[in-house]
């Protein structure tokens, strides 16, 4: 089995040019997105060690992060949706990679991304379709990886650094265009005496963990020799002990960043003269000090083979090894998360973060012991994904067929939305002509409602724009740079609204502070923005055009994903009519999700539809599901 481990060195030229011109946007906007929460890295073997990597860089953008392997996953229950998540593998195909990813993503986190390094892979079936969920794939320009996936570790780590050079705009993550790799130069005779060793110590800290980690994956995999891996400072606290026991049997590899030089000498100075040491010093003050030592530690492997008569790149594996690789271990079989996902009550109170299953049985048995006359939406990230086409979107084409009947059977439908007339175009194009004059949309954020029918509407020209939105405008301007935000709504004149695009934390937070001196404006947050509007604009707007029809506000459903306290849903679902399909409200009788474990956005949007049942022409309810 496997692959030349010599073959695998010699196409890394190859590996990383075609990485280094790889679109990574997707990777991008998920770090930019999630940069204020926790993030976790999580893989197995090679895959851990790209995780450690992800870590580094993290840490060097200013990201709160940790690496971990899949098990210890099981430790991060209560942590999970307060997170964010990158989630590596080569080929998208073992057992731990794919119930790593079900256990995350049931347990909903704030976002997860899936990083695979092959097209079209196994894990990718598995991806649930919601806005906090990303995939990304990657075709490398060499065949199949080898047994200690060299390849897709270079490509991988190549990706992250130009992702995080775009996020972070540190001049740290700067690749050069060109790397030529296998130019590191190791003493091989000391290398030799260092390998006849039965243990080797592996001193590493800051820019050269990630290449220690693997280094240490690495001569396990290949049983090239039995390494213990500690920074500089733990191994002095006691660790040296070991030396003094053992300095017949151990040998010391050194790797040795820039910041941590003069620690390096006077650790190595210390120690007894007979042990041999192996050390290698990179400059850390850029990227390319990661890749010189990822370089360093590769060409130890290949040399290490060769000293010992051996390919590491194709071991035999012993079929005790192979069935311990296939275990499957289904980490949703932890009792905790057996009763989430059999039990919607039990997920709602997870959702809401509060232990009151009582509160919950009586708010879902209200909620199905009404009959409804119309449903009120949200737009995007409960109808629509705007990452993705409509028509490649099975979630987004289950939904409207679901409505168009929904219309078909005299329901109301109500669509209220942050955005402006591209949700009136695009919702023409997915609900039936004949049903238009039934359909209600209020724009930016209940600024103004027409119907579906109604090509005039949302008309700008018709107030004038706010004064205080120029002073909005003038703020952001003095305080920040435009670099950091994109504002929109000034310059297209629109009276309804100021949208801002991924701004981050300090910016809002900021704006929220000078809001306080301006009245007659506020702030709601979705999905994908942030939304200054006048504060009589309100998505319960839409409750006024209903009662023109004779349906009271106790007759309407209301469906959206962003029900928190400042979420552009939170008037629309603070009641006891309404279900949110993500966020929820801390109110403990209102704005519950109840949609089944893992199920978000578009997902749980369709579960929701499938709970109708029509009574009556133009009357419904939900059917129990409990």
């Amino acid at each position: 089995m496997g692959k030349n481990f010599e073959k695998e060195l010699a196409s890394l030229d190859k590996v990383y040019e075609s990485a280094f011109y790889t679109d990574v946007n997707d990777i991008s906007k998920f770090l930019a997105e999630f940069k204020e929460s926790y993030f976790y890295g999580v893989g197995s073997g090679g895959s851990y060690s790209v995780a450690a990597a992800m870590d580094f860089m993290c840490k060097k953008a200013g990201i709160f992060s940790r690496c971990v392997t899949p098990l210890e996953l099981c430790d991060l229950t209560k942590v999970i949706k307060r997170s964010a998540f990158m989630l590596f593998t080569a080929s998208g195909g073992n057992n731990d990679t794919k119930n790593s990813y079900r256990f995350i993503s049931d347990l909903e986190p704030k976002g997860i991304l899936t990083c695979c390094m092959r097209k079209n892979a196994p894990i990718k079936k598995i991806q649930r379709n919601s806005i906090h969920e990303w995939y990304f794939e990657y075709k490398m320009p060499v065949p199949k990886d080898g047994y200690l996936a060299v390849e897709s570790y270079v490509s991988i780590i190549t990706i992250l650094a130009k992702a995080f050079q775009n996020v972070s705009k540190d001049s740290f993550f700067a690749l050069p265009e060109n790397k030529i790799w296998g130019q590191s130069i190791i003493d091989k005779e000391l290398l030799a005496k260092v390998l006849s060793k039965k243990s080797i110590i592996l001193l590493h800290s800051g820019i050269t963990t990630p290449a220690a980690i693997d280094l240490e994956s690495k001569f396990s995999e290949g049983a090239l020799g039995y390494i213990s891996t500690v920074d500089y400072r733990n191994f002095a606290h006691g660790r040296h002990f070991w030396l003094a026991r053992k300095k017949d049997e151990t040998a010391v590899i050194a790797l040795v960043g820039k910041r941590e030089s003069k620690l390096a000498d006077k650790t190595i100075s210390l120690l007894p003269p007979e042990i041999p040491v192996l050390r290698k010093d990179v400059d850390d003050k850029t990227i390319e000090g990661l890749f010189d030592i990822i370089d360093y530690e590769l060409k130890i492997v290949s040399e290490a083979g060769k000293i010992q008569n051996m390919d590491p790149g194709k071991p035999h594996v012993e079929e005790f090894g192979r069935k311990m690789y296939h275990i499957n271990y289904n980490l949703n079989m932890l009792p905790e998360n057996r009763k989430l996902k059999n039990d919607r009550l039990a997920m709602g109170v997870y959702r809401k973060d509060i232990g009151a299953p009582d509160v919950a049985r009586k708010a879902y048995t209200k909620l199905c012991s009404k009959e409804y006359r119309a449903i009120v939406f949200d737009y995007d990230g409960t109808l629509h994904d705007k990452r993705f086409p409509y028509d490649t979107n099975e979630s987004e084409k289950s939904i409207f067929i679901k409505i168009n009947d929904l219309l078909k059977n005299g329901i109301t439908i109500g669509i209220a939305t942050g955005r402006g007339k591209s949700v009136r175009r695009e919702l023409q194009k997915v609900i039936k002509p004949e049903y238009w004059s039934k359909v209600f949309i209020s724009y930016y954020n209940g600024g103004v409602t027409g119907l579906l029918a109604d090509d005039k509407q949302p008309e700008k020209y018709a107030v004038p724009i706010p004064f205080a939105f120029f002073k909005v405008g003038e703020y952001l301007n003095k305080t920040f740079s435009a670099k950091d935000y994109e504002l929109d709504g000034i310059k297209d004149q629109n009276p309804y609204q100021l949208t801002m695009i991924s701004p981050n934390v300090d910016i809002v937070e900021s704006l929220k502070k000078f809001l306080y001196e301006i009245p007659e404006l506020k702030i709601v947050q979705s999905s994908h923005s942030v939304d200054i509007i006048p504060r009589s604009s309100s998505k319960i707007n839409i409750f006024m055009e209903l009662r023109k029809l004779c349906i009271n506000e106790d007759e309407v459903l209301c469906i959206g994903d962003a029900g928190h306290a400042g979420g552009n849903d939170y008037e629309l679902l603070n009641r006891w009519n309404a279900l949110s399909v993500d966020s929820v409200s801390l109110q403990p009788e209102l704005c519950w999700n109840f949609a089944r474990m893992g199920n978000r956005n578009l997902d749980a949007t369709n579960e929701y539809l499938d709970w109708i049942s029509i009574v009556d022409f133009g009357r419904f309810i939900l059917r129990d599901q409990v």
